[in-house]
């Protein structure tokens, strides 16, 4: 079943990935021009970069071989893997801005650091 195979290889291709991204590290292949991407748009996640990238391949060798079933399915596997790659790369990110303008900004710092135990600048 290439469907199944499909779903299956993107999650555990995106898990992967997901767990090189989110330490630093490159598996030497496309992924070196994706984070090189995601320095131009530092505001796009690093799986939709991946997502685009490998898109644009698979089409290219979907014409190239004029297998379109084979580009189909792995369109699925690429979708898939970007998807759960952002999960895993995201997920422990839990930190929150909360933008406060006020011309009693040195109060109210002080007041979040002393009664929430947060940081404020």
């Amino acid at each position: 079943e290439p469907l199944i195979g499909a779903l299956y290889g993107g999650v555990l291709c995106g898990f992967g990935l997901g767990v090189v991204f989110s330490t630093g590290g490159s598996t030497g292949g496309s992924d070196i021009i994706v984070r090189l991407l995601k320095r131009a748009w530092p505001n796009v996640p690093i799986g939709v970069i991946n997502i685009v990238f490998d898109m644009l391949v698979a089409l290219l060798t979907g014409l190239v071989f004029k297998d379109i079933s084979r580009t189909l399915y792995s369109g699925v596997a690429i979708f898939i893997s970007g998807r759960v790659m952002d999960a895993v790369v995201y997920s422990f990110d839990y930190s929150r801005v909360a933008l406060i303008i006020s011309k009693h900004h040195e109060t109210i710092a002080a007041a979040i650091a002393k009664d929430l135990d947060r940081g404020a600048t």
